[in-house]
C-alpha cells in the first residue's frame, strides 16, 4: 500500500476518475436511453469542474485540520510539562 504525500495524491486522482467516468456514463445513457433529455458535452465539463472544486475544498479542508491538531498536540504538551513541575 502506497502512503503518504504521493499515496494522497493517487487517491484523489482515482477518485476524480471514478467521478468523472460516472459522470461520462450518466450523459451517455441520457443521450441513448430517453427521449425527453440529451447528453450535453458542457455537462461534462460542468461535472468535471464541480469535481475539481470539491477536491481541492476537501485537500484545504484535511491539510487545516492537520495543521490545528498538530498545534493542538504541541499545547497539550506544554500543559503536561507545566501540569509535573
Amino acid at each position: 500500500m502506497v502512503s503518504g504525500f504521493w499515496g494522497q495524491k493517487k487517491r484523489l486522482f482515482l477518485v476524480f476518475i471514478c467521478c468523472f467516468l460516472y459522470g461520462i456514463i450518466i450523459e451517455v445513457l441520457q443521450a441513448t436511453t430517453t427521449n425527453y433529455r440529451s447528453g450535453e458535452f458542457y455537462d461534462i465539463l460542468a461535472n468535471s469542474s464541480g469535481i475539481a472544486v470539491a477536491l481541492a475544498v476537501m485537500v484545504a479542508f484535511f491539510q487545516k485540520k492537520r495543521l490545528f491538531e498538530k498545534l493542538l498536540c504541541k499545547s497539550r504538551n506544554k500543559l503536561f510539562k507545566l501540569a509535573n513541575y
